[in-house]
């Protein structure tokens, strides 16, 4: 308070520790009146911090009434921002919050670029390229940052005044800037007939014009903003505020009530190292959440327990060790929107709309709801599974109508884009004024969700009912747009800012009376429960601590009289006082790491206390896991539920024995028999649709292809390089457009380069071998349909697959089964199907058997070999083996063992460390879960 000022007359009642804060402050209340011999509480309004301390003092309040049996009219209550105002008379209407951030957008695009470069850098460079997105977010930093300012009864043009105080401070010119921009957005309200109503707020202080026939009682509210502080100050002789807190402790708070951060900031906090428990990550405090649960040994109901949540991080931990455990856990203020289904699919349409990238739709493709509403207009169930393909063997960058012309592209898929199109149609036809999105947003929502009968009792539903008038009511906001605030958009952007309006709303689960209720830290202080668990007890978290900022670091906020971390702090040793003089069962879980591993610090007010006892303490708090000392130290693992969640799913009986091999299914077996019974047996398979380039198969099969066609062309006798590397160099060309486009991804063009480098190796390669006599006789042969039969005991199996080139040599009369490899290492044939002299891989091997449907069935004349094509074009050469008929009847024997092996069903266990190549099987096979 300023020098000479007059005393407050708000009366200030401290309602010690006896009671929970508001019981405490109910019974305090009633008992007013009765000494006031007044009949009911009409004639007051009572303020609280926030919504769950609203609701829970007027459920006290009834409670109360009914249990003195008294007539009741309950009193008028309300959180701390709704109380401004009920406090003075708006001049004007307000400007909601849509117009608030188009006028704010709109003021900085007037301002001049001189000024403007102030603010942001560079943007005589950038303004003329900044999209209307860019605009509209600029425009709501600054509404954010103003509203802040506004709250503790500031202005930027304060902060050019007073941050010169400030050594450190050097961005007077940058505040100056932003004063007219400020002038230029209430100007534009006040041609609109609108008013601000954080100014409205100020205008009512400055102007004394606050006043109020009821008398106002201020519950547990230690942390009001100055603007509300100033207006309470000119009706004090109408206020009370009950503090929760001894009186001997008066010296700690203000006369709002509120807490003096000075002498908060050296005040000793009492709690016990019993109270205290160390935990390793988020998965061990979940754990010491629910061993301290079971310390409580039923002494509590679910309704007598709290968990205090500073890190909503750690909430899915605690759902889930409470779930193993069958107890159950709520989350108060429920999901945020952005989790739900219609939030999501718009935001997915925005990305698809913004971009037109094959990534984007198929974010959107993969919507469930989306999903159905597309099957639902013509698509096939499939045609997800199309899309994969599509994106997997084409690569494409953006899609347009042109991409699904074509006999080649599925038609399940191109139903399912046609009723795509059609749905964003009015999205894709340009820029137009913000207020004419509203009904093309609405339709989209009603397309998907509109026929859909919902059940509000049915979670699922109740959640997307609750976003949808969310949206709804965001897109309510479009309709009032003055029109000088109008400007045209595009689609996306238009949704992005409805996406944005409605970015706090969260979506609360329903109330269950047997369910542990979870609370964000800053209102454990109003909850009555007596057994309550604090996690995440760290400095960060508590306090919260914010020494970067964008435009107001620590030290200007200080300065002004803003929340700072000096602020931050002082509350938040309130709090723990509270607590700890308040609660029966207190328990703070301090983590030792986040999630990603990072290294977390006990809180400061953890040692809020004497030196000795501090030094003992700090010696517990960071001593070895394996030492505590008398710390409790949480690690390993929940105790599980009776089916656990680590086992790998046995193979099953076969109904059918397995009747068919490919000549690669063998190196499957050999590597890992169960994860060949996942594949053959389960018929699993991947597609990896997410590649930014061609991977090692798609790039093999663009080249194995290309060789292949030169391999049927009438030149494939040539002894030319040159005129080899032409005929392969044109195919390269053809291949590739008809494969991905004319206009591939950069990536790909790069790829595509590559492989004529390769291919123009070859080239040479492949002459110098003609020039040997070798003439090409078969490619991919024997035919589709063609097995050859492996008797195996009473089982007879069909091998098949297809040689990819058969060589004659004109001279010797000798074969040469070959096959292509493109990878990028050149292995060796010998290395690629032995190790240390072991057979790992039969596919050349079992070429021999194949290589008899083609009536060559002389082993002695036939050679085995691989044609690398590796990224070191030096090492491209024909590689043949020298395998001896005795170790080729080893391989034969090692493939009859096999057999068997198949047919007896031997697919167990998994093979530990697992094979190469096998990562999309590991969330089967929990492959290094453990680890």
């Amino acid at each position: 308070m300023a020098k000479g000022a007059p005393k407050s007359r708000i009366e200030r009642v401290f309602l010690g520790w006896r009671q929970f804060a508001l019981p405490a402050a109910v019974h305090c209340l009633f008992e007013r009146v009765t000494t006031q011999q007044l009949t009911d509480f009409s004639g007051y309004t009572l303020v609280v911090p926030g919504g769950r301390a609203r609701r829970r003092l007027h459920e006290l309040l009834v409670a109360e009434g009914e249990r003195r049996n008294v007539a009741f009219f309950p009193p008028q209550v309300m959180t701390a921002g709704q109380l401004p105002e009920e406090l003075y008379r708006p001049r004007r209407p307000f400007a909601d919050e849509l117009v608030q951030q188009l006028a704010w957008t709109e003021a900085v695009k007037k301002t001049d670029r001189s000024l403007l470069a102030r603010i942001v850098r560079n943007p005589s460079g950038t303004a003329a390229s900044m999209s209307s997105a860019d605009w509209l977010m600029l425009g709501r930093i600054l509404q954010r940052q103003y509203r802040e300012l506004a709250a503790d009864g500031l202005s930027f043009a304060d902060v050019a005044e007073k941050g010169v105080d400030v050594p450190t401070f050097q961005e007077a010119d940058r505040w100056q800037a932003l004063a007219m921009v400020q002038e230029t957005y209430l100007r534009l309200l006040d041609e609109l007939g609108l008013w601000d109503q954080q100014t409205a707020r100020l205008v009512a202080v400055r102007h004394r014009e606050c006043h109020t026939d009821r008398r106002l009682v201020l519950v547990g509210t230690v942390d009001l903003n100055r603007t509300i502080r100033q207006m309470l100050d000119q009706v004090d002789d109408r206020v009370t505020a009950l503090i929760y807190a001894p009186h001997e402790l008066s010296e700690r708070f203000d006369a709002h009530g509120c807490i003096r951060d000075d002498v908060w900031n050296e005040t000793g906090i009492d709690l016990s190292d019993d109270a205290i428990v160390v935990a390793d990550g988020p998965a061990d405090q979940a754990r010491a959440v629910m061993l301290t649960l079971d310390e409580f040994d039923g002494k509590y109901a679910a309704a007598d327990i709290t968990l205090g949540i500073p890190d909503e991080a750690i909430i899915p931990h605690l759902q889930r060790a409470a779930y193993d455990l069958g107890l159950r856990v709520r989350w108060g203020p429920g999901r945020p929107i952005q989790e739900t289904a219609p939030f999501q699919l718009l935001a997915r349409t925005a990305a698809f709309l913004e971009s037109e990238a094959t990534a984007e739709f198929a974010e959107l493709a993969r919507h469930p709801d989306f999903e159905v509403f597309v099957c639902q207009h013509g698509a096939p169930s499939g045609w997800l599974s199309e899309l994969d393909r599509y994106r997997a063997e084409r690569l494409p960058g953006r899609l347009s109508d042109s991409s699904f012309e074509g006999d080649s592209v599925p038609a399940g898929l191109v139903a399912a884009w046609t009723t795509t199109a059609k749905l964003l149609h009015e999205f894709m036809s340009g820029r137009r004024p913000m207020s004419q999105w509203s009904s093309p947003i609405l339709d989209l929502l009603l397309a998907v969700y509109g026929d859909q009968q919902r059940d509000p009792e049915h979670e699922q539903h109740r959640q997307i009912l609750r976003a949808c008038r969310a949206l709804d009511d965001a897109l309510m906001q479009f309709d009032y747009i003055p029109a000088p605030l109008d400007h045209p958009v595009t689609g996306a952007e238009a949704i992005r800012l409805v996406l944005q309006r409605c970015s706090s709303v969260r979506v609360p689960p329903p109330s269950d009376p047997e369910a542990i209720e979870m609370v964000g830290w800053l209102e454990l202080t109003l909850d009555d429960a007596p057994a309550l668990v604090v996690t995440t007890f760290n400095e960060g978290y508590v306090p919260q601590s914010m020494n970067a900022d964008l435009f107001l670091p620590d030290t200007i906020r200080h300065r002004l009289g803003m929340e700072d971390n000096i602020r931050r702090y002082a509350r938040d040793a309130y709090s723990l006082t509270c607590l700890a003089n308040s609660r029966r069962e207190l328990r703070v879980i301090v983590g030792r790491r986040t999630g990603q591993g990072d290294p977390l610090v006990p809180s400061r007010l953890l040692f809020a206390i004497d030196p000795p006892a501090m030094a003992a303490r700090a010696q517990r708090l960071f001593r070895d896991p394996n030492h505590t000392g008398g710390t409790s130290v949480v690690c390993g693992i929940l105790p599980q539920r009776a089916d656990s969640q680590f086992d790998v799913p046995k193979p099953r009986a076969l109904n059918e024995p397995l009747r068919r091999l490919r000549v690669t299914d063998f190196r499957s077996y050999l590597a890992c028999p169960y994860r060949f019974y996942l594949q053959m047996v389960m018929r699993l398979n991947h597609i990896q649709d997410d590649l930014p380039e061609m991977d090692g198969a798609l790039f093999g099969t663009l080249v194995h292809d290309v060789v292949q066609r030169f391999g049927t062309s009438k030149h494939r006798h040539s002894t030319d390089p040159e005129r080899i590397q032409e005929l392969l160099s044109t195919s390269l060309e053809e291949l590739s457009v008809q494969r991905f486009g004319k206009e591939p991804l950069a990536t790909v063009r790069v790829q595509i380069e590559q492989a004529r480098l390769r291919l123009s190796k070859f080239a040479e390669v492949q002459g110098e071998w003609a020039r040997q006599g070798w003439r090409i006789e078969h490619v991919e042969q024997p035919g589709r349909d063609a097995f050859a039969e492996i008797e195996c005991g009473d089982h007879i199996f069909q091998l098949v697959g297809r040689i990819d080139r058969i060589d004659k040599n004109i001279q010797t009369g000798e074969y040469a089964l070959l096959d292509y490899k493109v990878g990028d290492s050149g292995k060796s044939v010998d290395k690629a199907h032995r190790k240390n002299g072991a057979w790992i891989d039969l596919q050349l091997p079992l070429y021999r058997k194949l290589a008899r449907l083609l009536k060559i069935d002389d082993d002695s004349r036939v050679k085995l070999g691989y044609v690398l094509l590796p990224k070191s074009v030096d090492n491209t050469k024909f590689d043949i083996a020298d395998w001896s008929q005795e170790e080729l009847r080893a391989a034969d024997e090692l493939a009859q063992h096999v057999m068997q092996q198949i047919v007896d069903e031997v697919f167990w266990p998994p093979a530990d460390p697992p094979p190469e190549f096998s990562e999309w099987l590991s969330s089967i096979c929990l492959d290094r879960v453990l680890d």
